[in-house]
């Protein structure tokens, strides 16, 4: 048996909470890899934008992409029937839905 997706309402909550709970740190870490960019490295910044995403959205989910540009994360959370991706940019963060993932 599989497990059926969320519904709109959920999904938005999960959304909705990811911004919360990560959007301090990520605009931190933004605009001081803005301004420090030629001298620190990006490894670095990914690893705490993988642990910031992951501590704010259930368990077993899974960051697949981190950028620079757009600055943020692409992931797959469970029963999701898209990724989400947050991104931030000097007016704030913005959490989407983007790709549709078949299963």
């Amino acid at each position: 048996m599989t497990e059926r997706f969320v519904g709109p309402n959920e999904r938005r909550a999960t959304m909705e909470n990811l911004n919360a709970k990560a959007r301090d740190v990520l605009g931190g870490l933004f605009f001081r890899w803005r301004d420090e960019k030629k001298y620190e490295d990006w490894a670095d910044y990914e690893t705490a934008i993988r642990g910031a995403v992951c501590a704010a959205v259930p368990e077993g989910a899974e960051v697949v992409k981190v950028s620079k540009r757009p600055f943020g994360a692409t992931l797959a959370v469970p029963r999701h029937p898209y990724l989400l991706r947050i991104r931030v940019t000097p007016k704030g963060t913005q959490v989407e839905e983007t790709s549709l993932i078949l299963t």
